[in-house]
Formats: structure tokens, C-alpha cells, sequence
């Protein structure tokens, strides 16, 4: 095992020497610089791979991120940094599924990810946030509330205000249930900068990491970032307490309650519960209806769920991939087009989203 883990690095070293003396040659032009980076994608990758197979990558999905001056200093300066990450937690980079939980009183943002024959997630590391906003969810536009609830991340926008940034689909169906006929607001992000309206603001250092996390996640098929938002950690004993804290305010004590069986099912079983909402806009975990909602009905889409992170092909390729035998090495790695990332309608793949006449 240690004589595989150093053979392992030794490649990693090789490849940090070869691009090291290959920079000695960048150019000052910036679009030389650009093409010079693209064109190093496949054997940079490929001389610091991970000791276990690699997903099936999209390649040009990769490369069109790349175009963007930001997303290249941030693969430059945080990939190998990443892989080294993963593989201490046992876990493949890039991983089948990656996962954000966020909560709000201990300012911390959590990486969870699992490889394609792993059943649960694995906690690869804990960010913390630098700037945000008071308990409570997201009501109405210009509240400067964070939202609270279950969300995945939708895209990706390289060329933030904010470093860079990732959007998180606020509203979702509840949010849009409770909050019908009102103004509800968007543009909510995890980005950099460290300064929040209603975002979830982390370093500069920080957002490089997770960004080129989630680029690669798209890459490998992964066609939803699942990201949870709770006010804090919601076991029994921080219930509780605001429960005691709010209580002049029923209403959002028990929306808290709904997010919880959803903080309480991952915490008992490392999955993704499949959580749905009813008529009235209540999250209900697996099983649950609710019991106010006389017509009983549930929407059809799930808000969160394992099942609807990967895309069709990329489950049955991950699912082959993690019942194939382990390759060696010297195999040759076969490439697969992954899930391409979901943009504005009308935008392109690679183009910055403009929200709310605000770039994020």
C-alpha cells in the first residue's frame, strides 16, 4: 500500500516539474496564455490522476471554463490541493457526488462527496462563512435574508463580481408555495469577496476550491449541487433552544421542524433524503404528508434527493465503472460525455449570468 501511495506522488511530482518548466515558456499574450492552459488540460490531468479510476470527464466543459482567467487560477492554484483532500477521506476525485450543507449560526459551509460504489457521503472538509445573514428564511425581495431549505446549485458564473459564484435556485417550489403572490427576490449565491446582501459570502481561497470542485462535479455528470441551509444544527438540544428563543413566532418554529427531519435523516444515514413539498408549500421528508393539507397533494418534482443529482447516463456510467475491475495505470482512461451545465435560458455554455441587472 505505501509502496502504491508513493508511486502515486512520485507522478504527481514528475508532472509539478514538467508543468513548471513548461511556464518558464508562457506567453505574454493573453490569448497565447489561454490556449497554452486548454491545451495542457488532458496531460496535466492525466499526470496527476488519482490512484483510482477516474470518472468519465467532459472534457469540453471543462475547457470552456477554462477560458475564463479566474477558473484557470483557481485549477492552477487549488486542484491538486483538492485531490490530496479527497483521497484522505477515501473518497475518488473526482467524486460521483458532491453535496453543500450550510448552517448559518456556526458560519460554516461542509463539502460532503461519495465515490460512485459508495452508498454514503464522506465530510471532505468544512468552510467557514465570512459573511451573512440573521436566522430565518428568505420571505420577500430586499429582506437581505439568506434563504433556509433545500436547494441545489443551478450555475456557475466565472465571471463574478464576487471572485466567483455559484447560484443556488432560490426560490425553490416552497419557497414560491408560501411566498405566492409576493415579491420573493433571487439572486443568491455562494461566492467570494466576503460581503453579503442575502448571499453566502466565503474567502477568496475558499470559492476557488468549491468552484473548481463543482466544475468538475458538471463534468462527471453530476447535473444538480444538492445544497441544505439551516439556521444551525438542528439536533435536539439547538431545537430546543429555538424553540424557546421564537417562541413569540409559531410559524417559524415549526418551518424549522420541517427542515429538520431532513437535517435528521442525513445525519442517521449519510443519503440525500427524497424530499418533496406539498400543495401548501411544507417540506415532506420520506413518508410524510401533511396533516393540515386536506387534498393531500405533492408536487412531482423532488427538491431534494439523491436520485435526481446525476443524470441518467451518468448513473449507468458510474454504476458500470463501479462494477468493472480496478485498471492499472498503464490502462488507457476512456472519456465520456457528461451532463452539461444548466444555464439561463438563452445563455451559453461559459457565459456570465446577469440576475436581477446585477452580475453576482
Amino acid at each position: 500500500m505505501m509502496t502504491r501511495y508513493r508511486t502515486d506522488h512520485q507522478f504527481r511530482r514528475i508532472g509539478l516539474v514538467a508543468f513548471a518548466i513548461a511556464l518558464l515558456g508562457w506567453p505574454s499574450d493573453t490569448s497565447a496564455q489561454r490556449a497554452f492552459v486548454l491545451n495542457a488540460v488532458p496531460s496535466v490531468r492525466d499526470a496527476f490522476a488519482a490512484p483510482a479510476p477516474p470518472p468519465m470527464l467532459d472534457r469540453a466543459y471543462m475547457r470552456d471554463q477554462l477560458r475564463y482567467p479566474r477558473v484557470v487560477e483557481a485549477w492552477v492554484s487549488k486542484r491538486f490541493n483538492v485531490i490530496d483532500m479527497f483521497e484522505a477521506q477515501g473518497v475518488t476525485y473526482p467524486a460521483a457526488e458532491v453535496f453543500l450543507r450550510v448552517f448559518k449560526k456556526e458560519r460554516a459551509v461542509e463539502l460532503w462527496a461519495r465515490s460512485p460504489n459508495q452508498g454514503e457521503f464522506t465530510l471532505i472538509k468544512s468552510y467557514e462563512i465570512c459573511a451573512l445573514s440573521d436566522l430565518g428564511p428568505k420571505r420577500r425581495q430586499g429582506d437581505g435574508q439568506t434563504p433556509e431549505g433545500f436547494y441545489w446549485v443551478d450555475f456557475l458564473n466565472p465571471r463574478s463580481e464576487y471572485y466567483l459564484s455559484m447560484h443556488v435556485n432560490y426560490p425553490n417550489a416552497a419557497d414560491q408555495l408560501v411566498g405566492r403572490g409576493g415579491r420573493l427576490g433571487g439572486d443568491i449565491f455562494i461566492h467570494g469577496d466576503c460581503v453579503t446582501n442575502g448571499c453566502i459570502a466565503v474567502t477568496d481561497e475558499s470559492i476557488k476550491e468549491l468552484y473548481w470542485i463543482a466544475v468538475e462535479a458538471r463534468a462527471v455528470g453530476q447535473s444538480r449541487i444538492p445544497v441544505h441551509i439551516f439556521p444551525t444544527r438542528l439536533d435536539e438540544q439547538n431545537m430546543a433552544r429555538l424553540a424557546r428563543v421564537y417562541r413569540e413566532q409559531p410559524g417559524l418554529v415549526d418551518f424549522w421542524r420541517q427542515l429538520r427531519g431532513g437535517y435528521e435523516y442525513f445525519e442517521r444515514t449519510r443519503q440525500l433524503p427524497d424530499i418533496r413539498v406539498s400543495s401548501r408549500g411544507r417540506y415532506l421528508m420520506p413518508g410524510e404528508v401533511d396533516e393540515h393539507d386536506g387534498s393531500v397533494r405533492v408536487l412531482g418534482e423532488r427538491v431534494a434527493s439523491t436520485s435526481t443529482t446525476l443524470s441518467v447516463e451518468a448513473q449507468r456510467a458510474h454504476a458500470a465503472q463501479a462494477a468493472a475491475p480496478r485498471p492499472s495505470l498503464r490502462q488507457d482512461s476512456r472519456f465520456v460525455l457528461g451532463q452539461p451545465l444548466s444555464f439561463a435560458p438563452g445563455a451559453e455554455a461559459g457565459d456570465s449570468i446577469l440576475v436581477g441587472g446585477g452580475q453576482r
